[in-house]
């Protein structure tokens, strides 16, 4: 993006479920940063909803994760109820433990009902 005065970018690793890619955040003119999506993983994400499964998405820090997790939870909502817990919001100061988890998806949802439950910065 050289000679290109409203964009710069960065690079970086993206590590989820044994996959390594390059991400690169863009920014305009002012600064606002521009939403990359990585279908790949949304994809490959979306394929561990259809089982009763427990998925972890690790890499370096600053990659991008909390963002492919809160876009996947947004695609989700359209055909699923959705619990996301960001554990660096205040709001689930309340949630530390598994128990907490179970207690505050049981809270949010009716019983019987499935549901995805995405738990950010564990």
């Amino acid at each position: 993006m050289r000679g290109n005065d409203s964009f710069s970018s960065r690079e970086g690793l993206l590590l989820s479920a044994g996959l390594i890619a390059e991400t690169i955040e863009l920014f305009d003119y002012n600064r606002n940063i521009l939403e990359i999506r990585r279908q790949h993983y949304l994809e490959t994400l979306g394929r561990f909803t259809e089982t009763p499964s427990i998925v972890t998405v690790v890499g370096l820090r600053r990659v991008g994760k909390s963002d492919l997790l809160r876009q996947f939870a947004e695609e989700a909502r359209s055909f699923q109820r959705v619990v996301y817990i960001d554990k660096e919001s205040l709001d689930f100061a309340h949630v530390k433990t598994a128990k907490d988890i179970v207690r505050h998806v049981n809270a949010t949802s009716k019983r019987g009902e499935d549901r995805l439950v995405v738990v950010d910065e564990v």
